[in-house]
């Protein structure tokens, strides 16, 4: 049964935690009689078995003997015989063995608190009430989460008792609690979360919980607190404004959602979404409670406190462009207006996929083509406005996205900026000029003439490690006008041009290359050798059949000959 339990909660697969969890349910339904008689047991095994257990089989009869268990006075525990010498040693002549009593079994109440919380019986509510005036901060933040999971009238007294607490752990449980139920002090938890003086712990706790509660008053507070430097009390106030998915708070968030990064950025997104579809409740989240070192984990709980389900999906980021398309493009036009760390995250943000605009600010991953393009128009035509003062920054990074970025929403003027971009002062904006030049073909085929001929012409004045940039750009351009200027790279005596001229006349696919890409195959690298083989496989593979049969046979490389092998069937 303990391995069952924790499959239930912690296996990764979700097929293998229904399978836990009805397998408990069907044993709570029969075994429950035994293991409650193991709760009598003064110590044991069999007691710390059955605690482990019960609040994972679903049967709500072990709710009560358990909370009963966690009230157990601590003169009830066993005691053990220590010598005195041990706790005083300083003293010398108190050498006699007297019966010292050891501290109470906390972690075993609290274990057993949290099994009765996981199974949310009404019937624990007076009790839990007790241990929530308990002088051990062990039992009082134990019994705050178990009160948490419960939705009664009763319970939001209790809980209201809670936010006094002196202990950071029982106000954050307290705070989340008091949102789940029906009618909760709206106004208390405001006052925490807008209060300088709390523990941004416990106000980032409220704010979710004023999330959970759904009431439309707390949505300018949360507003005031997304712009908090604490990153978790700001994410809060994100999930909980997506969780009451206001249509007014729309604007807002589209204004911050470009100045953000990380899991703020990420919760802003998911807001929006819900916000523009108008969606209310439904996605009330929670956290897995651990127990660590006798104590209920807060923190973690905290870290983990987020709505069900976090991503916010293609279907809602087209509802979010289409209805509220220009509010996010003009804050991703303020944005990029700001100072430079800020305009380079979000160029980083957007320039992540290979193709198109990338959709990993809204917290969507790779989700590039045709689809996410169309639905990311709006942010495009921002783009295009912009780029041509960006590749003019004095920053080179900026430079290099705002190049690449240019070619990915069709910038009409894209000829001039390559130029730009290839005469810069910095070698990876050079770069980023080539790559952007082979992503503007892509959407516009008439401009490669253009681009073949800003490649090929200053090639020769540049270090090597350029030209092999500029050689791989004009083979990936597939242009037949820059033969001239490959196949004369192909006869270099130096081994990296060679490989990627060959390379790219292979690209390139025409036959008037075939004797440059025969000599290659004689060549004494092996990577030449092997680049080659490639080149006339795609080329001419007829023609250059006796020259592979040779290398099959006799290349010394054994990656050449099974290129070759592979080429000949």
């Amino acid at each position: 049964m303990p391995r069952l339990a924790f499959q239930k909660q912690l296996d990764p697969d979700a097929r293998r935690r229904a399978r836990a969890a009805r397998l408990l349910f069907q044993i709570g339904q029969r075994a429950l009689k035994p293991l409650l008689e193991a709760l009598s047991e003064r110590q044991g095994v069999q007691r710390d078995i059955a605690i482990s257990v019960l609040g994972h089989l679903g049967n709500r009869n072990a709710a009560p003997p358990l909370v009963r268990l966690a009230l157990r006075p601590p003169e009830e525990e066993a005691t053990v015989s220590v010598p005195a010498a041990l706790v005083r040693r300083w003293r010398r002549s108190y050498r006699r063995r007297t019966p010292v009593k050891a501290k109470p079994k906390t972690a075993l109440r609290v274990r057993a608190i949290v099994a009765a919380g996981r199974l949310r019986d009404p019937r624990t509510v007076p009790d839990l009430a007790k241990l929530l005036s308990n002088k051990s901060v062990e039992l009082r933040e134990a019994a705050a989460w178990a009160l948490s999971e419960l939705k009664q009238r009763s319970v939001r007294t209790h809980l209201q008792k809670g936010l006094a607490d002196p202990k950071i752990s029982v106000e954050i449980f307290s705070c989340v609690g008091l949102g789940r139920q029906g009618r909760p002090p709206v106004g208390a938890m405001i006052k925490v979360l807008l209060s300088s003086s709390r523990r941004p712990e416990v106000r980032a706790a409220c704010a979710f919980g004023l999330g959970l509660a759904g009431d439309r008053r707390a949505i300018a507070p949360l507003l005031e607190t997304l712009d908090e430097e604490r990153a978790d009390l700001a994410t809060k106030s994100a999930w909980a404004l997506g969780l009451l998915g206001s249509p007014t708070a729309v604007a807002p968030l589209a204004d911050r959602l470009w100045s953000l990064e990380g899991e703020r950025q990420r919760a802003v997104a998911w807001a929006l979404g819900r916000s523009a579809k108008g969606a209310r409740g439904r996605q009330g989240g929670g956290a897995r409670l651990v127990i660590r070192n006798g104590r209920v984990d807060w923190r973690s709980y905290l870290t983990e406190l987020a709505p069900s389900s976090r991503h916010l999906g293609q279907l809602a980021l087209r509802r979010l462009m289409k209805k509220y398309g220009a509010l996010v493009a003009r804050g991703l036009r303020v944005a990029l207006r700001r100072h430079r760390d800020l305009v380079l995250r979000v160029l980083r943000a957007l320039d992540t996929e290979r193709r198109g605009l990338s959709v990993a600010a809204f917290g969507l991953g790779s989700a590039s083509g045709p689809v996410a393009s169309k639905t990311l128009e709006p942010l495009a035509r921002v783009l295009r406005e912009e780029v041509a003062r960006l590749v003019r920054h004095r920053d080179p990074d900026v430079r290099t996205h705002a190049l690449r970025l240019a070619a990915k929403v069709g910038f009409a003027g894209m000829v001039n900026l390559v130029s730009l971009g290839l005469a810069d002062s910095s070698s990876q904006v050079r770069r980023a000029a080539v790559e952007a030049a082979v992503i503007a073909v892509g959407r516009r085929p008439a401009w490669r003439p253009a681009f073949v001929r800003l490649l090929a012409a200053s090639i020769g004045k540049l270090a090597w490690h350029e030209k092999l940039e500029r050689i791989r750009g004009l083979g990936m351009l597939k242009a037949r006008s820059a033969l001239p200027v490959l196949r004369r790279y192909a006869r270099s005596s130096h081994g990296f041009l060679v490989e990627f001229a060959v390379r790219a006349l292979g690209r390139i696919g025409d036959r008037r290359a075939l004797p440059e890409l025969l000599a290659a195959l004689r060549s004494g690298a092996a990577k030449v050798r092997l680049t080659a083989v490639l080149a006339v496989a795609r080329v001419a593979p007829r023609a250059s059949r006796a020259a592979l049969a040779r290398l099959a046979r006799t290349d010394p490389d054994a990656r050449v000959r099974a290129a070759a092998r592979k080429a000949l069937k």
